[in-house]
């Protein structure tokens, strides 16, 4: 564990944290990889499974269904198994799931159930990786640490961006899926050895923690401003190919966006160990700019959906990392089981926004699905300042100091 009465010189401290933290995003990574595959391989996928773009939403929405529904009870359950442990079981549960996929799914019914199967390992994942921050990274870098790990959607939107040209363009979109599988046993590899990060919930005084009904409002406020973002996934590249480009080039401007997200989450994580308040309010102005990149998605003008793919995946899908910092900060004694909560916002959310605005983009157009999403977004910045003035309501400004903050 972290030594939280001191503060670690910075290149010990760099040692120390960095490969962890790209481990864990390595292995959140891969737990969303067959969502975000199914995504940029889409075409091809309702060309060879015969389904359209309402079924491309549910089958989105059925994996934040099942991560949604299981995130709280296995948020619980990585407290007790630890961190390395749920990490191992849910980097092999994505394995298997990219392989099924790649050898099993002949129809839209057999990718849903796969789908559905990796979400729950994903609802394990998430809090484990939280739980791993809290316990075992310096606190003067958990913001960093946070903004790496939350890479993880941009890279596996990355990776699957570029399976696109490179694999299911030439060999088939079923050897991309066994690509996946064969990163995911790689980051089940890379998952450490040795002592384990264990929550403390059962012998730790969580007077300091936050009440269930503020968890149950910010996890609110998370499936708000994901029901727009986690729709990217779904909808970017056929959204961009109605806009003009061919299915190569969406596919890269796909891949360019996830870099986008990538560098803006590490760059977010940076600035929070920087802040000693103000982390909610810093989120709720994310939210906002991703409001206004959707309107410009819903143009349908290519200049502007060009420019507005890769600004929403840096701020409306990219203010995560400092969210949960903010939820462990708030949550001493249980971070994985306050994760659990608010991640099932998430998850929510990705039932709700994939699922609607398919329809939407389905019996109506990209247009009125994006603009619907901008809305959510919104409706997710009032709900997070609401939160945020509860909690300042409770002696708190967004979250406590932490220890070893001047070493930041």
């Amino acid at each position: 564990m972290a030594d939280r009465g001191r503060s670690d010189p910075p290149s010990s401290a760099f040692l120390a944290w960095a490969p962890q933290a790209a481990m864990l995003s390595a292995v959140v990574s891969v737990s969303v990889l067959p969502l975000m595959l199914t995504g940029a391989m889409a075409v091809r996928l309702q060309s060879s499974l015969g389904f359209g773009e309402g079924e491309l939403g549910a089958s989105f929405a059925v994996f934040f269904a099942t991560a949604a529904a299981s995130s709280t009870v296995l948020g619980e359950v990585s407290e007790r198994l630890g961190a390395i442990r749920s990490l191992r079981i849910g980097s092999l549960v994505a394995a298997l799931v990219l392989l099924g996929i790649a050898v099993l799914a002949h129809s839209w019914a057999s990718l849903v159930a796969l789908l559905a199967v990796a979400g729950i390992g994903s609802a394990l994942t998430r809090p484990a990786a939280s739980l791993y921050i809290a316990r075992l990274i310096t606190p003067s870098r958990q913001g960093l640490a946070f903004g790496i790990n939350h890479s993880s959607v941009p890279i596996a939107t990355l990776v699957a961006g570029l399976v696109v040209p490179t694999v299911a363009l030439t060999v088939g979109w079923r050897w991309g899926f066994v690509v996946g599988a064969v990163l995911a046993v790689l980051a089940l590899v890379g998952v450490p050895r040795g002592h384990d990060a264990v929550g403390t919930r059962m012998v730790a005084d969580r007077a300091d923690d936050l009440p269930p009904r503020l968890l149950v409002l910010l996890a609110a406020s998370v499936a708000l401003g994901t029901a727009g973002a986690s729709s990217l996934g779904a909808f970017s590249v056929p959204t961009i190919v109605d806009a003009g480009l061919g299915e190569g080039a969406a596919g890269l401007l796909y891949a360019a966006a996830s870099v986008a997200g990538l560098v803006s989450r590490v760059a977010v994580g940076w600035l929070a160990d920087r802040r000693e308040a103000g982390h909610l309010q810093f989120v709720a102005g994310m939210l906002l700019v991703g409001a206004v990149a959707f309107v410009l998605m819903g143009s349908g003008r290519l200049g502007l959906v060009v420019v507005a793919v890769p600004l929403a995946s840096a701020s409306a899908w990219a203010f995560l990392g400092v969210f949960n910092l903010a939820i462990v900060r708030m949550n001493p004694a249980a971070p994985a089981a306050a994760t659990g909560v608010t991640q099932a916002g998430a998850f929510v959310g990705g039932v709700a926004g994939p699922w609607g605005l398919g329809e939407l983009a389905e019996g109506g157009s990209f247009a009125m699905a994006w603009l619907v999403a901008g809305g959510l977004t919104l409706l997710a910045v009032g709900t997070v300042l609401h939160a945020r003035s509860l909690v300042r309501g409770r002696g708190r400004i967004d979250l406590p100091p932490a220890p070893g903050l001047e070493d930041g």
